[in-house]
């Protein structure tokens, strides 16, 4: 007898607890995912600090580079150098001069080829 009246009031309490459980589920819910979402931003803000810094680093060493270019292109420091490292400055009949012209275009073939009156191809000789 004990069991039939234990029974309706296991399911009340069970019915209770799930009519309930939205008003506390919800709230932890929304908590969790402000925490979640706050997390992603923490994490992505480090990922940008990083990425800023190795950009930081690299144009300091674009700059760096430029200056080492341009300090290693002056002619007078060249021109300092080059008897330590066994250089020379040309004789006369060690220079020689060499020109370019460019080569007047050639007639494509196919232009060279003429319509005879057979219909047939000539190569341009009749």
């Amino acid at each position: 007898m004990s069991t039939d009246t234990q029974q309706p009031s296991r399911w009340r309490t069970l019915w209770g607890w799930i009519r309930w459980s939205p008003v506390i589920l919800i709230p932890f819910s929304a908590l969790f995912f402000d925490t979640w979402l706050s997390t992603q931003r923490i994490k992505r803000d480090y990922v940008i600090n990083e990425l800023k810094t190795q950009i930081r680093r690299a144009r300091a060493d674009l700059d760096d580079l430029a200056v080492e270019a341009a300090r290693l292109g002056n002619m007078e420091r060249i021109e300092v150098e080059a008897p330590e490292m066994g250089l020379q400055p040309p004789e006369p009949d060690q220079i020689r001069l060499v020109y370019y012209t460019q080569p007047e275009p050639e007639e494509p073939a196919h232009s060279l080829a003429t319509l005879s009156g057979s219909g047939a191809y000539a190569t341009g000789e009749e």
